[in-house]
């Protein structure tokens, strides 16, 4: 009889044990599918996309309501934990100025909006083909007024002009010091795909 009692009480210590441990490693899954890890990729300089690549240096980047901080270009920025959903990345980038002279600097975002899921693991490029600004090449859409809007919002620290007025900022213009503005010889490289190869969605937001 006391044979039997001790298996008993073993049997039931065991399936006690099984259930704590089970639980633990649910609520560790829980814990990770509540948000996805992030990283941003400044892919500017990808040699895999066609034509001259614009020199951009994301200098502010926010996505999902979380900052990235400076990216450089060809770099990739920390993991970030982000809440799941659909949004666009938006950014402050400066031409050719490592720097961030709010002179050469543009509001821009993702031209796709980025999903990310609970639990996933994923690094966004931002790129040439995946990215608009508020004076690109003739015949290309311009980053919508929201996506420019929520960028005035997040930093004003850079001054923007309002949307009507965003073909006037300096990197838009060629007002700012630096080679490489907007509407400038160097503009017109980096947008002169479009015009060659007939390449206008690719070349969308180069500036």
């Amino acid at each position: 009889m006391l044979f039997f009692a001790s298996r008993t009480l073993a049997f039931i210590g065991g399936a006690l044990l099984a259930l704590v441990g089970s639980a633990g490693c649910g609520s560790d899954d829980d814990d990770s599918a509540g948000v996805a890890h992030v990283q941003l990729k400044n892919d500017f300089n990808n040699p895999e996309v066609p034509g001259t690549q614009p020199p951009w240096t994301l200098c502010k980047v926010s996505y999902r309501g979380v900052q990235f901080g400076k990216i450089e270009l060809g770099a990739t920025s920390a993991t970030q934990d982000v809440e799941p959903g659909l949004d666009y990345v938006l950014m402050v980038a400066a031409w050719n100025d490592p720097g961030c002279d709010p002179a050469h600097a543009l509001p821009i975002a993702s031209k796709n909006k980025e999903e990310v899921v609970g639990g996933q693991t994923r690094t966004i490029a931002i790129n040439k083909p995946n990215h608009q600004g508020p004076c690109p090449p003739e015949g290309v859409q311009p980053i919508p007024q929201e996506q420019y809007d929520r960028i005035l919002a997040l930093w004003p620290e850079f001054g923007f002009k309002p949307y009507a007025e965003r073909t006037q900022n300096a990197q838009c213009s060629g007002s700012g010091s630096g080679a490489g503005d907007a509407g400038t010889g160097s503009d017109a490289e980096v947008s002169g795909d479009a015009a060659i190869g007939g390449d206008a969605e690719v070349e969308a937001g180069a500036r």
